[in-house]
């Protein structure tokens, strides 16, 4: 067999086995018996086993981090980037296609299980300096690295338990509290969470590092529109609306809308709740209406209710939709007609001592939690099959 590893060690280490096979078809049922070739083959094609090292000058690494960093070409080459061995290691258990790793020492890569994939990545060894120059902590792990961006559909951990619970994010453009709502949607269980457009985007480092591993455990969708967003509310979903405020300016009068206008408006509202919820758009009649009046949904009057008499109502067997707005613009007008639309409610927490408002984050927190009791057999079940 030393032939056939000289062969292999000069032209056929990109080469996989079956290939290999048919280049020596005359000895492939020899070949395929003989341990010591599968041995050494295994190694020829582990890129655990053939590091490439990269001088500090090597634009490999650079270029690759940087991409993964800018929003712009993050999604135009379709990969984001992850640092740090535990988020690499939740995104490998979720089933996140690794495409490339960075490591400061090969010992790294012992404290990573890699069993589960299919072994298709290249890893680079570069010094600490350079590390240090890309990464976006204090106290660096010495390890980095790119994945293709997952689908909502391409990662799943076994035997997650989910909660009829849809979370939209409207306006959120801080990456910590971004982060935080994730790491909460996953912990209590929610079905997924929807990003709008103008939120920061989920796939951003400073996200990912906050989520603390929870994007892999939780099914998202970046990057929504308002005028689709009524296709990822399921049918019959009871939809909430997160806001703290409330004002005498804010009551409907009589003035909002003008009398001739008034029957039409009335007319578009009747025509949006019978329309089906389909991916066709919207015809043009419709459309136009709907921008004349988006201003007046502010004074459209919405239930306004406690949290603890928001929920009362939901059985276990019902879906809820939770809309929460961001830290400056709060809740938009097209999320108040989205409401409005699906006959939902607005929701507020009771606060004490002329306290305002909460975090984007903690409010959240607190009403999926108070929801979460409203599934309460569903929980009660979970938690019985993991004693």
């Amino acid at each position: 067999m030393e032939y056939v590893s000289i062969y292999l060690g000069k032209i056929l280490s990109n080469e996989n086995l079956e290939a290999i096979y048919d280049r020596f078809d005359p000895l492939r049922e020899e070949m395929s018996k003989d341990p010591a070739f599968l041995d050494e083959l295994a190694t020829v094609k582990n890129p655990l086993q053939n590091i490439v090292q990269l001088n500090d000058n090597d634009i490999r690494f650079s270029n690759r981090v940087m991409k993964a960093k800018s929003r712009q070409e993050r999604y135009k080459k379709g990969y984001i980037l992850l640092e740090g061995k535990r988020l690499i290691g939740d995104a490998i258990q979720a089933g996140a296609d690794l495409l490339t790793i960075f490591v400061t020492d090969r010992k790294i890569l012992d404290t990573i299980d890699f069993s589960t994939t299919d072994l298709n990545f290249t890893v680079y060894q570069i010094s600490s300096n350079a590390f240090r120059t890309w990464s976006d902590v204090q106290t660096n792990q010495g390890v980095m690295a790119i994945f293709a961006m997952p689908r909502a559909d391409s990662c799943s951990f076994p035997q997650r338990i989910t909660l009829p619970i849809t979370v939209i994010c409207d306006n959120v453009r801080d990456p910590g509290n971004m982060g935080t709502i994730i790491r909460t949607c996953a912990a209590v269980g929610c079905d997924r969470l929807i990003s709008v457009k103008g939120c920061v985007d989920i796939w951003d480092p400073k996200v990912i590092r906050s989520g603390m591993g929870a994007h892999f455990r939780l099914p998202m969708i970046n990057d929504v529109g308002w005028e689709t967003m009524a296709n990822h509310v399921p049918e019959n979903s009871k939809v909430y609306l997160a806001d703290h405020k409330y004002s005498d300016e804010e009551k409907p009068t009589n003035h909002d809308i003008d009398d001739p206008s008034k029957k039409m408006f009335e007319e578009m509202l009747e025509k949006r709740k019978e329309m089906k919820r389909t991916n066709t758009a919207e015809d043009r009649s419709y459309s136009s209406l709907n921008n004349r009046f988006l201003p007046l949904y502010k004074n459209i009057p919405i239930d306004y209710l406690s949290l603890w008499k928001a929920f009362s109502d939901v059985k276990s067997t019902d879906h809820a939709t939770i809309i929460i707005g961001g830290e400056t613009e709060g809740i938009s007008l097209q999320a108040r007609k989205l409401t409005v639309e699906l006959s939902g409610k607005r929701v507020y927490i009771p606060l004490l001592n002329d306290v305002e408002s909460l975090n984007v984050s903690i409010a959240l927190s607190v009403i999926l939690m108070e929801l979460r009791k409203s599934y309460e057999d569903i929980v009660q079940k979970s938690f019985s099959i993991k004693e």
